[in-house]
């Protein structure tokens, strides 16, 4: 008999959900590029797990659900750290297109490749902290 193990990443998902939420524009560019609606007015990150998040968002005036994935199954939330730094790049530089200027139509505070790694580091500490208040 097989038993899957415990997600180790699921019982940070609150914590992990309320920090990137905190970063509204990212998580709306993840909607826009992953999920594939562009026009996509707001979107939250709703539950974290080892392979990956789900999201949902506004768009057009209809609720929609976006499933991201990692692209390989995390086991520390160090991993879902990176991951979601790289993803956010990767959904900046596809959102920008061909923009020589590197800036047109980006939000606020949308990930740039010289994003400071610190953005992310209280994830990190999430991952050492995770069932503390």
């Amino acid at each position: 008999m097989s038993r899957r193990r415990q997600d180790p990443i699921a019982e940070h998902s609150v914590r992990l959900c309320e920090h990137m939420n905190g970063h509204p524009a990212i998580v709306l560019s993840y909607a826009r590029y992953f999920g594939e609606y562009p026009d996509a007015s707001s979107a939250t990150i709703v539950a974290v797990d080892q392979d990956g998040f789900d999201i949902t968002c506004q768009d057009n005036g209809e609720e929609r659900e976006v499933r991201v994935t990692f692209g390989h199954s995390m086991h520390a939330v160090s991993q879902v750290k990176d991951a979601f730094m790289t993803l956010a790049r990767e959904a900046e530089t596809a959102l920008r297109g061909n923009d020589p200027s590197g800036d047109q139509g980006l939000m606020p505070d949308s990930p740039s490749p010289t994003l400071p790694h610190n953005l992310f580091d209280s994830i990190l500490l999430l991952g050492r902290y995770g069932s503390t208040a």
